[in-house]
């Protein structure tokens, strides 16, 4: 889940960027994508996001116990 007052941005890099409510970075998570993700969506619970990219493809990413992201196909 994220911090209150977090939020989580889609980049071309392809990556995305958890962001603080200040707009300094948190955290970057790569790997999932080949092309920009241009898509969020949270569950309502915060405990997973969907995200999708150019590279035509949905992304789940669920936060473990130790506090990362898994990103899944």
């Amino acid at each position: 889940m994220l911090n209150s007052g977090d939020f989580m941005l889609g980049t071309s890099e392809p990556s995305i960027r958890i962001l603080k409510n200040d707009f300094t970075e948190s955290k970057e998570i790569s790997g999932g994508h080949q092309k920009t993700v241009f898509g969020l969506a949270a569950f309502p619970d915060g405990s997973a996001v969907i995200s999708a990219g150019r590279d035509a493809r949905l992304q789940l990413l669920k936060k473990n116990p130790a506090g990362n992201w898994d990103i899944t196909e």
